[in-house]
């Protein structure tokens, strides 16, 4: 019982998750949208830019793209449930609205990078302007 009990505490410690407040950190700032699919087909050849900005406001600047026009009151939000991230972004903009699962990796270039999933979104970003303090 013991040894279960370790294990549960080693696992609970060792995540890549220290708090919120980390996740914060790493997620405000600029991202190049390398990748975005909604339903499965690409969607990037629709955006006008390919640039996410996560303020520290909770403000998300959302490129305008061909089917829908730049929303200023665009939000987003961060919860950890279970371990795992979600990031909720809440726009008029039906490619971009939705709930994450939101993780971190360094991606085939070395470069500091986000891919976001959800039932019908996929997006994969990499952070542009990095201040490695806060990676």
């Amino acid at each position: 019982m013991e040894i279960r009990l370790l294990f549960l505490f080693m696992i609970f410690f060792s995540c890549n998750i220290d708090n919120k407040k980390d996740v914060l950190n790493k997620l405000e700032g600029q991202w190049f949208i390398d990748e975005i699919k909604y339903n499965g087909v690409s969607y990037k050849d629709y955006l006008y830019s390919n640039v996410l900005v996560l303020k520290e406001d909770s403000k998300i600047s959302i490129p305008e793209t061909l089917h829908f026009e730049k929303d200023k009151t665009s939000t987003w939000e961060v919860s950890i449930i279970e371990n795992r991230i979600m990031l909720s972004i809440k726009s008029s903009n039906l490619a971009f609205k939705d709930n994450y699962n939101l993780t971190f990796m360094i991606d085939n270039k070395e470069r500091r990078a986000m891919v976001l999933k959800s039932d019908s979104i996929y997006i994969k970003a990499h952070k542009f302007m990095l201040n490695h303090d806060n990676w």
